[in-house]
């Protein structure tokens, strides 16, 4: 995640503003989890937060940005 906290960095996005985001709900209608979606030179990245720890940043009235959901203690890279 440090790697790509850098690439971040570098490109100058930590800040910019998250606006993609998918919940994850299986067939019994259970949350599990939040799939985050952020553009990365030409790559789309994929930040996936489990419940409940998603539940903070999308439900604050502050904007959310990049840097928050790559620095989150559960946040995790998919591939």
């Amino acid at each position: 995640m440090e790697q790509l906290i850098k690439k971040l960095k570098k490109a100058n996005q930590l800040n910019q503003l998250v606006l993609n985001y998918s919940l994850m709900v299986d067939d019994k209608n259970i949350t599990h989890g939040c799939i985050f979606t952020i553009p990365l030179e030409d790559k789309k990245l994929k930040i996936f937060i489990p419940s409940p720890n998603y539940e903070d940043l999308i439900t604050n009235t502050k904007k959310l940005t990049v840097k928050e959901v790559v620095s989150h203690s559960e946040a995790m890279y998919l591939t």
